[in-house]
């Protein structure tokens, strides 16, 4: 039952930590959205409308994959890591 608990456990805090993550990343991408937003409107007059929606277009498309790859690669990373203490225990006698 204690083993049970412990496993539990760590998938929380392994959950609670991805949502960290991924509250941080998407704070960090949001800033950076409302900064090319506003350039935007501050460069109205000064450059073509077709650049400044296509770099709004762009920030749009980093804010979703920029977050999904992060967590992406930290899901892989952790499956990885159980892969390896597998081909360890299968080591053991």
């Amino acid at each position: 039952m204690r083993a049970i608990e412990k496993s539990t456990s760590s998938t929380f805090v392994y959950n609670i930590t991805n949502r960290w993550v991924g509250i941080r990343l998407d704070v960090i991408v949001v800033i950076f959205g409302i900064f090319t937003a506003l350039s935007t409107v501050l460069l109205k007059g000064k450059v073509s409308n077709e650049i400044l929606v296509f770099s709004l277009n762009i920030v749009s498309d980093s804010i979703i994959f920029f977050s999904i790859s992060v967590r992406m690669y930290a899901e892989v990373q952790n499956m990885m890591t159980s892969v390896q203490r597998m081909l360890q225990y299968t080591e053991l006698e």
